[in-house]
């Protein structure tokens, strides 16, 4: 298993193959990225787009190098923080224990068992 990368959901058994990601890189494929929450999911495009934007704006030569390199320093430390929050948060929801499987809150609400 060591030339491949598991989803971060423990139930999924599908894997990415280790040699295009970076080392200790984490993913989510795509059937149980639609199984989280839209909040996550908007989170996370969110975070991808900021994440661009900001590099193209720190890239633009309106400032000295230094004043660049301390600028994009502080928005890379911002902005790995928020991607390390999200990625715990999608975790959880997957290995929370309290939490129903996902899927089963909408399939209890149409068979009218659930609140």
């Amino acid at each position: 298993m060591a030339d491949r990368i598991a989803c971060i959901n423990p139930n999924c058994r599908r894997t990415a193959p280790a040699d295009k990601y970076e080392q200790g890189v984490m993913i989510i494929c795509g059937k149980c990225f639609r199984a989280i929450p839209a909040r996550f999911r908007q989170r996370y495009r969110e975070l991808k787009r900021r994440g661009k934007r900001l590099t193209r704006l720190v890239q633009k030569p309106r400032t000295s190098h230094e004043a660049r390199a301390k600028q994009w320093d502080n928005i890379s430390d911002q902005m790995d923080r928020a991607d390390r929050v999200l990625w715990d948060a999608m975790r959880a929801y997957f290995t929370d224990a309290a939490a129903p499987p996902a899927g089963l809150d909408n399939f209890l609400k149409e068979t009218g068992i659930g609140l």
